[in-house]
This record gives C-alpha cells, structure tokens and sequence, in this order.
C-alpha cells in the first residue's frame, strides 16, 4: 500500500468515525464528496485493499498471465516428452 493509499483509507475512517464530515474528508484528499462516499461503499463492503489506485493495474496483466501460463504448460510438455 502506497502512502497516497494508506491516506485516503485513513481520512474516510476518519470520516466513518465521525472525526470529520464528508467535505473536510473531500478537501483533504481533493475528491469531490460523491467519490468520498464510493470509497466509503467500497471500504465497507470490500475491505481496505478496495481504497488502491485501480490505474496501477495494467490491462495487459491479464494476457500476461495467459501467455506465461501458456508457455509453462508448453514447456511441461517438451520435457515430458524427452
């Protein structure tokens, strides 16, 4: 969890409770107050991995995964074969 992670999940259980209000929680961490109440959601429903930065996840990631899953299965298969 990065630092910017580990902010936002503090401020909004500030704000869960009842530290701050949704606008202090909104200006600290320069969102609008509607994204304070999405976190919110999620935390609560999601837990505290929820509150990452989903653009760190490439969409690329997942046809990686298959191709080196491909690719290992291919090699098993060469070395049983010799």
């Amino acid at each position: 969890m990065t630092k910017k992670e580990l902010k936002r999940y503090t401020v909004i259980m500030k704000h869960m409770n009842g530290l701050i209000t949704v606008s202090e929680a909104a200006s600290e961490l320069k969102l609008s107050t509607r994204q304070v109440f999405r976190l919110k959601k999620k935390i609560l429903e999601e837990g505290v991995t929820q509150t990452a930065d989903r653009t760190k996840r490439s969409p690329y990631e997942s046809i990686l995964r298959i191709d080196s899953l491909r690719f290992s299965l291919l090699i098993r298969k060469m070395h049983m074969s010799l």
